[in-house]
């Protein structure tokens, strides 16, 4: 259901995998690689078709709605990054192995390729954040109050607010929002049930 998908490759991001999205003035859609995700795929080639197909449904289901919400920030008088929290990355991120099951051979391929990827993440603590959030930087301003004051957590939550709203975008490593993937069991779950329900797989 999607077509006229660009692959490009970002050499300044640090991304493990390839991630999908939606670019210009006249839409595109693209499936982004970094150096590292193409030597993860080079050293995995039986990951490529069920990554590929993961961030093709992101195309397919999510992209569209995503970057109608970044242009609706940006033009906004609340900042770039606002309407992006109403988004749930652990939603978005089950439909996509869902859907992208549905045009595997072996939707088993994704459950595997999952486990492998999620190896290569560098932050395991992300693993097992299970709701979407903003980001808090209270300790950050330990220097100005303590952060026991009253006093210091009025001023960064204004602070925050301010930086939310007028300096995070829904891409910078550093954003407002964050978009979340469930713990590689909850994922593997999910497409278990998906598997059971559609006949792929028999329930023990």
């Amino acid at each position: 259901g999607v077509s006229d998908i660009e692959c490009v490759i970002d050499a300044k991001s640090q991304d493990k995998l390839p991630h999908a999205e939606i670019r210009g003035f006249k839409p595109v859609n693209m499936i982004v690689f970094s150096d590292v995700s193409l030597k993860f795929l080079y050293k995995n080639p039986h990951l490529v078709q069920p990554i590929l197909a993961h961030e093709i449904a992101h195309l397919k289901l999510h992209c569209k709605r995503i970057r109608r919400l970044r242009i609706l920030s940006r033009i906004s008088l609340v900042g770039a990054g606002f309407l992006i929290s109403l988004l749930n990355s652990i939603a978005i991120e089950d439909e996509a192995d869902r859907e992208a099951c549905k045009h595997l051979d072996n939707p088993l391929d994704l459950h595997f390729a999952i486990g492998e990827a999620f190896k290569y993440l560098d932050d395991k603590n992300q693993q097992h954040r299970r709701v979407a959030a903003f980001n808090t930087n209270i300790n950050n301003c330990d220097r100005i109050y303590p952060k026991h004051n009253l006093k210091a957590r009025v001023y960064n939550y204004f602070r925050d607010l301010y930086r939310f709203y007028f300096e995070y975008d829904s891409h910078d490593n550093d954003h407002g929002y964050n978009y979340l993937h469930r713990p590689v069991t909850e994922r593997s779950e999910n497409i278990w049930r998906w598997g059971i329900a559609n006949g792929y797989f028999e329930e023990f």
